[in-house]
């Protein structure tokens, strides 16, 4: 509309340069969808190749279903909750200890000669 209205040039170069950005704007999306679709076939092949390697490794000793119910259902919640990590620290009081003032020491001025 603005190159049948007298703006000439100007508006052309103007209309041109927006659709420069729109075709830049496409081609980085396509980008992201390609990239995207190559990193899911990059997992989908690493996680093949894991299961095939999860499934040739024997049984762990002591981790059948007999160890489980041994448990309490407490220690066993916690074991699958905390899955791995450090055990948790005891429970305590979220505010800091109070503190202490730092005892008050005399401090004596350095002794001073009279040559200066």
């Amino acid at each position: 509309m603005a190159t049948t209205h007298g703006q000439g040039t100007q508006a052309e170069a103007m209309l041109f340069r927006q659709l420069m950005r729109t075709a830049q704007a496409i081609y980085s999306m396509h980008q992201a969808v390609d990239e995207s679709r190559r990193a899911a076939e990059i997992r989908n092949a690493l996680g093949a190749r894991l299961d095939a390697v999860r499934a040739r490794m024997p049984e762990l000793v002591g981790a059948g279903s007999e160890t489980v119910a041994a448990e309490s259902p407490m220690t066993w919640t916690l074991r699958q909750a905390t899955g791995g990590q450090a055990p948790a620290r005891p429970a305590g009081s979220p505010l800091p200890t109070p503190l202490a003032p730092r005892p008050q020491v005399p401090t004596t001025p350095p002794e001073r000669g009279a040559e200066r």
